[in-house]
């Protein structure tokens, strides 16, 4: 019989979009990834002693700390965002991140461990671009740097006191998860947005099976729909964002 491992908070981050930069700028922005989750942690209180575990994930890395720095892990967002807003201001190529947070059993060996795997399933969700992908191209949210979703099991145990300094509750906004098996109620914050407007009424990853009506007057360019149950691709790579 093993111990269940220490439950560790856990911090991840991916570039949107990196692989759209010519390759002589990848360098800059892997450097431009570094740097600013250094200031991140800096800003946040966090010494790199605190840091169990940085692992890169190619254009990303995945944090593990202390299940006790949770808090101070929201907060990290927003000086991440502080940062890569100056980065931005002044300097090319331009990087934005999607950054996740998630807490649970994390063993002291490096491996694959379901807190990680959800954390993955976060980042990558498919609801979750969409959303920060309006948020960019909306001129209202056009400065937004960074995007934040963390489960609901983190939100709740970071919010149940007074463990952050910068970030609030009321700054998030319920999305539902889902990706093969996985499916979590997650909750996702863009700096500056309210973005009770900008999420789907159903937004999911798995679009749910079924028809589509349409009623036509005039002449039509594209699809006019009064209700879509399916899915509609329009040319969007899955991988730009």
């Amino acid at each position: 019989m093993e111990l269940v491992p220490q439950h560790r908070a856990l911090f991840g981050v991916d570039v949107v979009g990196s692989a759209r930069n010519p390759g002589h700028l990848l360098n800059a922005v892997r450097t431009t990834v570094d740097e600013a989750l250094d200031q991140a942690l800096w800003g946040a209180g966090i010494s790199p002693s605190e840091v169990l575990e940085q692992e890169s994930t190619g254009d990303g890395a995945l944090l593990t700390l202390p299940s006790g720095r949770l808090g101070a892990l929201f907060d990290m967002a927003q000086h991440l965002e502080i940062a890569l807003a100056e980065h931005n201001k002044w300097r090319r190529p331009d990087v934005r991140m999607r950054i996740a947070v998630e807490v649970g059993p994390v063993g002291d060996r490096p491996g694959l461990y379901p807190a990680k795997i959800t954390l993955a399933r976060l980042l990558n969700s498919e609801a979750f671009k969409r959303t920060f992908r309006r948020c960019v191209d909306d001129r209202r949210h056009e400065g937004a740097s960074t995007a934040l979703i963390a489960s609901d099991h983190a939100l709740r145990t970071a919010f149940g006191g007074d463990h952050t300094t910068l970030v609030r509750r009321a700054e998030f906004t319920r999305i539902s998860v889902r990706d093969k098996e996985f499916t979590d109620t997650a909750w996702i914050r863009v700096p500056g947005s309210d973005l009770r407007d900008e999420i789907e009424p159903t937004t999911s990853d798995q679009p749910a099976s079924g028809g589509v009506s349409n009623h036509v007057t005039g002449t039509m360019h594209g699809v006019q729909a009064h209700t879509v149950n399916g899915g509609i691709t329009f040319g969007v790579p899955r991988d730009s964002w």
